[in-house]
C-alpha cells in the first residue's frame, strides 16, 4: 500500500498479543477465500494462546492490512523460529505489503538475536530476496498395493487432534485420526485427495503392519529423505512413487554459523 496524499504509510507492529483483526485476517485469507476450514482453534490451537509466539502486522488506522506469525522451534540448538500464515488483505494485494512485512519482521528478529528462521512456501522467489534459501528434506510418497498380513489386526482409531494437543490440522485437511496398536501408532489426515499419514511412532515392521491393516488401497505418506519406513513398505510389496516437497526455506542471521536443526514434519508447520 503506497502512501498517497493525506495517507500515512502502514504502521508495523510486533508483539506477543494476537490482535482480533489479525486473527480475522488469517481466517479470511486461509479459509474463507478458499472455501475450507473448520475453525481457527481446530487448525491452530496455539494461535493467541502460546505466550512464546510473536505476531507481526501492518495496519493503517483501524484496518489490518497484512500479518504473519512467528513460533519458536523447540529443541533447537540455537535461537530459532518458524514464520507462517503470511497474509495480505484482499483489497491491498499487489502493493508490496508482503515484501515490506517480511523485510521489517526479519530486521526486527535480527535485532532480537534470533539465529535462524524457517518457513514453508510455494513462492520461494518472494523470500530469497530476504536471504532465505531452499533447504527441504521432505518427500511426499504415493503408496498403493500394500497388502495386510494374513492374521487380522484391528487397530484403535480415534479422532485427532485431542483437546490437549498443541498442534492442529493443516488448513486443507478435513479431519484427522490417530490409529494404533500396542507397538505402533500413526496420525492420518483426510483431505480432498484422500488419506495421508502425517507422522508415526514405532519400529518400521510394526508401523508397516499397522498401515497395511488400516489404510485404503491408495494413500500418501509425508516422509523425509532420512526415513527408513518407505523402504520397509516397499519390502512388504507396496508400490511407491515419490515427489520432493521443495517447500521449506531457511535464513541464518549474518555472522551466525549454521548448525544441524531438528526435523520439522508436516504437523510442525505454520
Amino acid at each position: 500500500m503506497n502512501a498517497g496524499p493525506g495517507m500515512h504509510a502502514p504502521v508495523f507492529s510486533l508483539g506477543h498479543q494476537l490482535d482480533p483483526r489479525h486473527a480475522q485476517l488469517i481466517w479470511d485469507v486461509f479459509f474463507v477465500e478458499r472455501s475450507r476450514g473448520l475453525d481457527l482453534a481446530r487448525h491452530f490451537p496455539w494461535l493467541g494462546r502460546d505466550q512464546e509466539c510473536l505476531y507481526a502486522g501492518l495496519r493503517h488506522d483501524a484496518h489490518w492490512l497484512a500479518g504473519l506469525c512467528i513460533r519458536p522451534i523447540p529443541l533447537a540448538a540455537v535461537n530459532a523460529a518458524a514464520i507462517g500464515l503470511v497474509c495480505v488483505s484482499a483489497g491491498h494485494r499487489g502493493n508490496g505489503l508482503a515484501r515490506q512485512l517480511i523485510g521489517e519482521t526479519v530486521a526486527a528478529l535480527d535485532e532480537r538475536g534470533l539465529d535462524a528462521l524457517t518457513l514453508w512456501t510455494g513462492k520461494p522467489g518472494v523470500y530469497r530476496r530476504q536471504g532465505f534459501e531452499s533447504e527441504d528434506s521432505g518427500v511426499l510418497i504415493h503408496i498403493e498395493g500394500l497388502e495386510p498380513a494374513a492374521a487380522a489386526l484391528h487397530p484403535a482409531d480415534e479422532p485427532w487432534p485431542p483437546a490437549s494437543e498443541s498442534r492442529g490440522l493443516p488448513p486443507y485437511a478435513l479431519s484427522g485420526r490417530c490409529i494404533g496398536h500396542g507397538r505402533a501408532r500413526a496420525i492420518v489426515l483426510c483431505d480432498p485427495l484422500g488419506d495421508a499419514v502425517a507422522e508415526w511412532q514405532g519400529s518400521d515392521a510394526a508401523v508397516g503392519e499397522l498401515l497395511a491393516a488400516a489404510m485404503p488401497r491408495q494413500w500418501r505418506l509425508h516422509s523425509t529423505v532420512d526415513d527408513t519406513l518407505p523402504e520397509a513398505l516397499r519390502a512388504r510389496g507396496a508400490r511407491l512413487r515419490s515427489e520432493p516437497s521443495r517447500l521449506q526455506m531457511w535464513r541464518w542471521r549474518a555472522g551466525r554459523r549454521r548448525c544441524a536443526m531438528p526435523t520439522l514434519r508436516l504437523l510442525d508447520r505454520i
